[in-house]
């Protein structure tokens, strides 16, 4: 396993709420795994890939030699593959994790050279010829069958959920934290936040936009714009400081804090006013969720799986018609708990691992 969001969530949760479970944890040898809360005998250390000076190329070699470490030590094992994964050597069984299909979407996200597209089909092949496709969402799930040819018997959906940390907050008790994370990233009492990343999928000239259009018609609180803001347009990123001159927005109006600690991320969407996701496609949408289970009001787009996430059809706003979410922004002044959006069972992490078994240990009982 990786160590992204989604890997170190199912870690947790399986250590947790899964300690009876006979799993492993694959990690690079020299891994602190004891500073990652993991516990010694859960480990199975693995040769750290050759370096090739070229981090994609790097990624395609360790899932090589990852696959034949596998078949040499593990051979009868169940392994779950975290992320899309490809490998000419392959377990017995297999499990793949697909989160979603941005490139096919979106194809700008292949590059200049036919490399990624060749590894995109590699990525979808391997998982067709795997045991199970684990899907984050029903819009991934959809995809990964229009898109990539996998029949649908082979995909289960199991969505992505957040942690303790989100769902077990109290913003009364954890007021002081809210305070102190204010005060070091220079966060005004009350803000609107977007939290996520600046690829040209995430829509953030269209919010930058409708903020400045509904700022005005109305006294709006300053938008939080979190996370390392990009500066090189050759990549497919939003030009988020071009929107915002011209847009006429100052850095009062919009605050760029910079790089937030994942610590600080629950008591900075429970600090927030309001959360707005204006995304025009994602597998699944971790801030959207993550801001619900904080008890945040949110705005988010009706595109791809968000509006999986929430059964407040209030919060949906179509994340082409700057008119629509500007009236929204408009009426989240007056009364921010129209968009309340409370978090649905399935999105805990209990409930999300309980799922997972029932879903892996089938094909954990099948002889080798």
């Amino acid at each position: 396993m990786g160590l992204g969001v989604y890997s170190a969530r199912l870690i947790k949760g399986l250590l947790r709420y899964a300690q009876d479970l006979d799993f492993r944890i694959l990690l690079p040898q020299g891994t602190d795994f004891g500073k990652l809360g993991i516990p010694a005998d859960r480990v199975v250390e693995i040769p750290i890939a050759p370096r090739l000076g070229n981090a994609y190329l790097e990624g395609i070699a360790s899932d090589i030699q990852l696959s034949l470490f596998l078949r040499r030590h593990y051979p009868k094992s169940l392994f779950h593959a975290t992320n899309s994964f490809w490998s000419p050597f392959r377990s017995m069984h297999v499990i793949v994790t697909m989160h979603d299909l941005i490139p096919r979407r979106f194809p700008r996200y292949f590059g200049r050279t036919p490399l990624r597209k060749f590894m995109q089909t590699r990525h979808e092949r391997f998982a067709a010829s795997s045991d199970l496709v684990l899907a984050v969402s029903h819009c991934t799930a959809r995809d990964l069958t229009e898109l990539a040819g996998i029949p649908p018997e082979k995909i289960s959906v199991l969505h992505n959920w957040v942690g303790q940390e989100f769902t077990s907050l109290d913003k009364k008790f954890s007021e002081p934290r809210i305070l102190e994370m204010r005060e070091r990233l220079g966060l005004p009492d009350s803000y609107w936040l977007y939290m996520g990343g600046y690829d040209y999928r995430k829509n953030i000239e269209f919010l930058i936009q409708a903020y400045a259009r509904a700022r005005d018609e109305a006294a709006l609180p300053p938008l939080v714009l979190a996370g390392s803001i990009p500066a090189d347009l050759s990549k497919p990123y939003c030009d988020v400081l071009g929107a915002l001159r011209d847009a006429g927005l100052s850095s009062q109006e919009v605050l760029m804090p910079g790089r937030i600690e994942e610590v600080d991320l629950p008591f900075l969407y429970a600090g927030a006013s309001l959360v707005i996701y204006p995304s025009l496609y994602e597998g699944f949408g971790y801030p959207a969720i993550e801001a619900m289970a904080a008890g945040t009001p949110v705005l988010v787009s009706d595109r791809s799986s968000l509006p999986e996430l929430t059964k407040n059809l209030a919060s949906l706003f179509d994340p082409q018609n700057l008119n629509e979410l500007k009236e929204k922004m408009l009426l989240a002044i007056i009364d921010p708990n129209h968009f309340l959006a409370p978090i649905q069972k399935q999105f805990a992490e209990r409930e999300a691992i309980r799922e997972y078994r029932n879903k892996i240990e089938p094909l954990m009982r099948r002889p080798a």
